[in-house]
C-alpha cells in the first residue's frame, strides 16, 4: 500500500529530512512551501494564496497532511526576541497551521492532520513562554474544530538551525531520529510523545511548580 504525504512547510530542515529518509519507502510526497526548490506549488503567502492551496490539495489522492511550520526565537541566553520575532512566533506556530486547517476542513481526501508540536506546550516557561503558548494554543484550537483524525507530536529539542544557540536539553535528538519517529508514530491520534523519555519528562513538567522550573533554568544558563 502506498502512503501519500502532503507536506506543509516543505522547506523546513525537518521536513526535508523526513522526505529524504522515506524516499525509498512506498511513499508519495506532495509539497507546499514558499521556496520554489522545495515546493510542488509555489506559495507567496499562505493567506493570500489559500485558494491555490485548496485547489491543489483537492486534486490529490487521499493523504496524511503534516504541518512542519515552526519558528523559535526565544530560549537563547545571548539573544532575546524582538517584536518582529514575537509576531513571527505567533504567525508561523499558530496562525498559519490553524488557518489552513480551517480552510481545508471541507475536503474529504485528507486521511489525518499531523502537527509537529513541542514539549514546551505542556507548561510554557519563562524562557519559551510565547513559543510554548502558541504550540499549546494550536493544539487547543485544532481540537475545538472537532476533527477526529488528528495527531500532535510533542518533541523536545531537535537539531536544525532553528535551535542554533539553544542549549541541549535532556533527550535532544537529531533531525534524522525525529524524522524516523514521525514515521513510526504516524498512525497514533491525539497528543503523543515520540518516545518514552519525552513522555516521562512531560509528567515531570506537569507537576513541577513553574517558579521552580524557571529558577532551575535561569541558574543553569
Amino acid at each position: 500500500m502506498v502512503n501519500n504525504y502532503l507536506i506543509i512547510g516543505a522547506d523546513s530542515e525537518l521536513a526535508q529530512e523526513f522526505i529524504k529518509i522515506n524516499s525509498t519507502n512506498k511513499v508519495n510526497f506532495f509539497k507546499i512551501s514558499r521556496n520554489p526548490i522545495e515546493s510542488d506549488v509555489l506559495i507567496g503567502d499562505y493567506f493570500n494564496d489559500v485558494q491555490k492551496i485548496i485547489d491543489y490539495v483537492e486534486s490529490l489522492p487521499k493523504c496524511y497532511i503534516i504541518f512542519f511550520n515552526g519558528f523559535l526565537a526565544e530560549n537563547r541566553p545571548v539573544q532575546y526576541p524582538s517584536n518582529e520575532e514575537l509576531n513571527m512566533t505567533f504567525k508561523i506556530n499558530f496562525h498559519v497551521p490553524y488557518f489552513l486547517t480551517n480552510e481545508l476542513l471541507h475536503l474529504d481526501n485528507i486521511k489525518k492532520y499531523v502537527y509537529i508540536s513541542s514539549l514546551a506546550a505542556v507548561k510554557p516557561r519563562l524562557k519559551n513562554f510565547v513559543y510554548g503558548s502558541m504550540k499549546r494554543l494550536l493544539e487547543q484550537s485544532i481540537k475545538s474544530l472537532g476533527l477526529k483524525n488528528v495527531l500532535f507530536l510533542r518533541f523536545g529539542k531537535i537539531r536544525p538551525s532553528m535551535s542554533t544557540g539553544h542549549k541541549d536539553m535532556l533527550l535532544t535528538m537529531s533531525k534524522k531520529t525525529a524524522s524516523e519517529l514521525i514515521f513510526k508514530n504516524i498512525k497514533k491520534t491525539g497528543i503523543s510523545y515520540p518516545n518514552f523519555g519525552l513522555w516521562f519528562i512531560s509528567i515531570f513538567l506537569k507537576f513541577l511548580p513553574i517558579k521552580l522550573i524557571n529558577f532551575i533554568e535561569i541558574e543553569n544558563d
